[in-house]
């Protein structure tokens, strides 16, 4: 009874033959990494007890798909796919995995929609990273989500960051906030943050031409914040002197380049 399955380095390997899939009814994991490249669509839904699907440099894969067998989809937990240089979508029914709580993309240059049906409504984590393409969608529903952390960072990432912030979309359960390799984020809205009443760690790692934290003030719900490589915020804060370290003084812990500074 095949639970787990792995399929690593295997280009020519027709992953969808018929008499494969026969053989899934039981599989719990899948993982595949630059293998299969006749792959053009993942079905997702097609196995009925899969829980963790991860996609690792398919090169040919163009979209995620749905499928249900005998109207059940899968009950995925976590899924995650990288590296597909292909992808352009995930299917509008992704909102359909109710028992979904991890979602991760990563290094998708080619990706335009990701939840145009709306996100789970159980999914806790949401990882977007070296997503050029892909823009905020009102029909992602993300500020009615009961998300606990979100991250985001890499090339492309900038402006649906902003965007996120500006049209406060991030949902108030934030518990944590990941930014990071945002090379052109210049500064953050404050009004976008003012609402996370929830926020309890904020990191913002990478970000060289950050020069200020909100005017408005971070949440007072926030215990930790952590500064790493991001020169510009490192000069302003790390003195902890003047106007500007008054503003985050009252976090309990604050992390600088890994130095606690208090």
């Amino acid at each position: 009874m095949l639970k787990l399955l792995e399929i690593t380095n295997c280009r020519k390997l027709e992953f969808l033959a018929p008499e494969m899939i026969q053989k899934f009814d039981h599989l719990e994991t899948l993982n595949i990494s630059c293998s299969c490249d006749s792959l053009r669509s993942f079905p997702l839904g097609l196995f009925p007890q899969l829980r963790d699907l991860s996609i690792r440099s398919c090169v040919n894969l163009e979209s995620l798909s749905f499928e249900a067998v005998d109207g059940k989809i899968s009950p995925l937990k976590s899924l995650s796919v990288f590296g597909c240089k292909k992808l352009r979508s995930f299917p509008i029914q992704l909102h359909a995995f109710n028992e979904l709580r991890e979602l991760r993309i990563s290094a998708l240059p080619n990706l335009e929609s990701v939840a145009e049906g709306g996100l789970p409504l159980n999914l806790k984590v949401f990882e977007v990273c070296y997503c050029d393409k892909l823009k905020h969608s009102e029909k992602w529903k993300l500020e009615e989500s009961f998300l606990r952390q979100f991250s985001i960072g890499g090339r492309g990432s900038e402006d649906l960051f902003g965007t996120l912030l500006e049209e406060k979309r991030l949902p108030t359960t934030l518990n944590n906030l990941y930014i990071y390799g945002l090379p052109s984020l210049k500064s953050l809205d404050g009004k976008g943050l003012q609402h996370l009443t929830s926020l309890k760690r904020l990191q913002i790692h990478c970000c060289d031409n950050l020069e200020f934290l909100p005017k408005e003030g971070l949440p007072i719900s926030l215990s930790f914040l952590s500064i790493e490589r991001c020169s510009s915020l490192k000069k302003r804060y790390q003195n902890k002197r003047g106007d500007d370290w008054s503003k985050i003084a009252g976090i309990p812990c604050i992390q600088i380049d890994g130095k606690v500074m208090k």
